[in-house]
């Protein structure tokens, strides 16, 4: 809220007008409140995305979701606003630690285990990743969901494979690890439990489980939280309706599902995932 607060007064001090263009040059973070901001100003003014981060430029600058976070949980206030265009340049990744461009990786995974499987198998195949086309790759997948559900009304949702536990790994740490440490293990459990249900056959689980492991996109720093942890952060969760979630489920590697899920049948089944890696907070 208060830097929020910061940007809209310095926007205001600079005599702002409709015709001005907000450009958010950096990472998701940066992108999704700088087009927050371009979303309530003067309701609304033109509003460019130029990410420095492969995780932004895989997936958080495409599609139009722009955000902040709450206390009570991640991405809970913001709007459907989209950009005028989105630049790209791999160039960028240079200037990334190690570990910020291996984490965005767990972004990339994902789109190959919902939805393109050769993009799946390429991960599996190659050390040494041509970016520019990994880039290409997953900009055209999520270009595709968002162009056919905009606002999350049904196939968009599938995007959030891995992000219900994920987003509650990162509130339990303050938002203070990276994303796609959190979402790795979030796309952990939900292949477990699509094995779990019947969905998922055990050799294609074990091939996720092994790319994850092989990309190392699972800091060893995180464990994972306590069941007890985890109810109130589900209830608020963005995809959650009365005592449910809408989980996404994978029934093979490049397709995905979404299951209406009760809570308490969510954490019995994160109980026994829990027990099973014997890790905890």
């Amino acid at each position: 809220y208060s830097f929020l607060s910061k940007i809209i007064d310095n926007m205001l001090k600079s005599n702002i007008n409709r015709a001005w263009a907000c450009v958010a040059i950096g990472g998701g973070v940066v992108g999704d409140l700088a087009g927050f901001a371009a979303s309530i100003i003067m309701r609304g003014i033109p509003f460019i995305q130029i990410p420095t981060t492969l995780l932004a430029q895989v997936d958080a600058s495409i599609g139009g979701k722009t955000c902040i976070n709450h206390n009570f949980g991640k991405n809970l206030i913001g709007s459907f606003y989209q950009p005028e265009f989105v630049l790209c340049d791999v160039e960028f990744f240079k200037t990334l630690k190690p570990e910020v461009l291996s984490s965005a990786l767990a972004e990339v995974v994902k789109y190959g285990i919902i939805m393109d499987k050769p993009l799946f198998e390429y991960l599996e195949v190659t050390s040494q990743y041509d970016y520019k086309e990994i880039v290409k790759m997953c900009a055209k997948d999520k270009a595709y969901v968002v162009a056919a559900d905009e606002k999350e009304g049904g196939l968009r949702r599938t995007l959030n494979f891995g992000h219900t536990l994920g987003h509650a790994i990162e509130k339990l740490y303050k938002f203070e690890i990276l994303h796609g440490h959190a979402v790795a293990i979030g796309m952990m459990f939900a292949s477990w439990l699509s094995r779990d249900l019947g969905l998922l056959k055990e050799k294609d689980m074990k091939r996720i489980e092994g790319l994850i492991n092989h990309l190392q996109i699972i800091d060893p720093r995180i464990t994972l939280p306590q069941p007890d942890a985890l109810k109130d952060i589900l209830i608020l969760d963005k995809k959650a309706y009365k005592d449910g979630i809408q989980f996404v489920l994978t029934p093979g590697i490049g397709d995905v599902t979404v299951k209406k899920m009760e809570i308490a049948d969510i954490l019995d089944a994160y109980r026994r995932f829990f027990h099973g890696y014997k890790k905890s907070l």
